[in-house]
């Protein structure tokens, strides 16, 4: 008898959750707007010109258009665009440069970086670029090994 009982309250428990997981949602009341305290003495229409709002469409790079730029890009590199540690410090006393770390923020805290370098692992660059400099800062990137950074200078070369 007890366990007949049980069994009872389990599917009428059961069948509650179902059906109030079933209803409506709460409505939330609309605010009410106060109506004013005095009326306009005189109300005066404004007719605004119609005007049709026109968005261009950026234009689509083809396929060809791409393998043009990107040639053009990786034709003018000499070295993957490396530079020497002497010409990194000449240029850090004359206008530093946007210093960029690609390694991972592991890699940081265990190994170091650059002071006043901005570490974005390279698995986020393309995700993160709102926080790189203006298009005519030069761009520094540095990682382990230097893959990650010949990686780095395509995909910032892409965006110009």
């Amino acid at each position: 008898m007890k366990s007949k009982f049980q069994w009872i309250l389990t599917v009428l428990v059961l069948l509650s959750f179902v059906l109030s997981a079933c209803g409506q949602a709460p409505v939330a009341e609309a605010p009410v707007a106060e109506e004013e305290a005095e009326a306009p003495a005189e109300e005066v229409e404004v007719e605004e010109p119609e005007t049709e709002e026109v968005i261009e469409e950026p234009a689509m790079a083809t396929e060809a258009d791409l393998d043009a730029a990107f040639g053009a890009f990786l034709g003018s590199m000499e070295a993957y665009q490396t530079i020497s540690l002497e010409a990194l410090n000449e240029m850090m006393v004359e206008t530093p440069p946007f210093l960029l770390d690609v390694r991972t923020i592991a890699e940081t805290e265990e190994k170091g970086h650059i002071p006043g370098s901005v570490t974005i692992p390279l698995n986020e660059l393309g995700e993160s670029y709102a926080y790189l400099p203006a298009f005519d800062q030069t761009i520094v990137s540095y990682c382990g090994s230097g893959w990650r950074c010949t990686i780095a200078l395509t995909g910032l070369g892409a965006l110009g």
